[in-house]
């Protein structure tokens, strides 16, 4: 009688199959991620475009665009005319939200005279404040994040939370320049003696309007993300950030200024070293200048060491504006940085968005950052 062969698969090629599938997944796997992460940063992308059309509806209905912090009266009673605005009202995101289809949220707020400091004490109104900036907006979230959506209120120990965002203003090439926006009267930068005010398109009580932007709107960068795990997107004092780090920073790493053509047909600030028309490879900077916020190493030297969180906490004592530590745990503060690898999402004033690099030339975005530098109009 002629015997019957078994159909079924061997141990064997039982084992085999099951490899062969396990490398066909292992393979397969990075390529899935990849294409995630590539629609994370295109929603990314997407919310900032969103972000730039409500402001330049902003613009429309009030002749300006709105300024990265509301600087509001500190209710001190000193009388002090020179102190008595600070920046520690809400931020341009609070601003933007009856163009983004959170007109009921917006009317918890009072936009323009309020504080997030509207949230301490009882009543009705300090509860829709702590309800309101408590809310977790997910057109201020970048896709790819990974840390929880809400941060800490002033007191650690608290149970009110504040929702964070990771979009954030750019308002100055560095901190010198962004302290002329916070302390009353003040004059002169790193770069220029006579300076008055950031020189960025949006910063601390600015007024800037679309129009007044000279180096172009198309050249000038409007908005940026950060990482950093507690900036709240109802508090203007972490609603905006800097470019560059400076020698007035302490930080290790710093950049030094120059003024560039003086006599000529044009005069612009610039890093040390730069001769005009050499950018990337045909560099003239040192490599110890050539540094800027996109690609730095925040566990070496966190943010709070050279940015706005500093300036602010000596006009903000005792307000929840006032930033926490330099370091939460073990997270520290981050300025321009994203959750994308190798490259942070910007939104320039017209409306576009673009991937800079982290290989992107300083002097570049140096350029970029400025609204009225008269520096040469490039693009990385």
């Amino acid at each position: 009688m002629k015997q019957l062969k078994s159909k079924g698969f061997t141990l064997i090629e039982l084992l085999v199959v099951i490899a062969i599938l396990a490398m066909l997944i292992a393979l397969m796997l990075p390529a899935i991620q990849s294409v995630r992460e590539r629609a994370r940063t295109m929603q990314c992308q997407n919310n900032m475009t969103q972000l730039v059309k409500a402001a330049h509806n902003y613009s429309t209905a009030l002749g300006k665009l709105p300024p990265a912090c509301h600087k509001v009266s500190s209710g001190d009673g000193t009388g002090d005319s020179s102190e008595k605005l600070q920046p520690i009202g809400y931020s341009w995101l609070v601003d933007l939200l009856p163009y983004m289809e959170q007109q009921a949220l917006a009317k918890q707020f009072d936009a323009k005279a309020g504080s997030p400091d509207d949230a301490k004490g009882g009543g009705d109104k300090a509860e829709k404040v702590r309800e309101g900036i408590g809310r977790v907006l997910n057109n201020f979230l970048c896709p790819s994040s990974s840390h929880q959506p809400t941060g800490l209120l002033d007191d650690p120990d608290s149970e009110d939370k504040q929702g964070i965002t990771n979009y954030v203003a750019m308002s100055a090439t560095h901190a010198e320049s962004l302290k002329l926006s916070v302390e009353s009267g003040s004059k002169g930068c790193d770069y220029d003696t006579n300076a008055t005010r950031p020189d960025g398109a949006t910063y601390p009580g600015s007024k800037t309007t679309l129009e007044g932007i000279k180096d172009g709107t198309s050249n000038t960068i409007y908005a940026t993300e950060s990482a950093d795990e507690f900036r709240r997107w109802a508090v203007g004092a972490d609603a905006c950030v800097v470019a560059l780090p400076t020698s007035g920073s302490g930080a290790s790493k710093t950049v030094n200024f120059i003024k560039k053509g003086e006599g000529q047909n044009f005069k612009f600030a610039a890093i040390e070293g730069f001769e005009n028309g050499k950018f990337n490879e045909e560099t003239t900077i040192k490599e110890d200048n050539r540094l800027c916020y996109v690609n730095w190493d925040y566990e070496d030297t966190d943010y709070s060491s050279d940015g706005y969180i500093d300036v602010v906490s000596e006009k903000a004592t005792g307000s929840i504006t006032q930033a926490p530590e330099n370091v939460i745990g073990d997270q520290p503060r981050k300025g321009v940085s994203s959750y994308h690898t190798s490259l942070v999402n910007h939104a320039m004033c017209d409306g576009a968005v673009m991937p800079i690099s982290s290989e992107v030339d300083p002097q570049i975005y140096m350029f970029m950052t400025t609204a009225n530098g008269d520096d040469p109009a490039i693009k990385p």
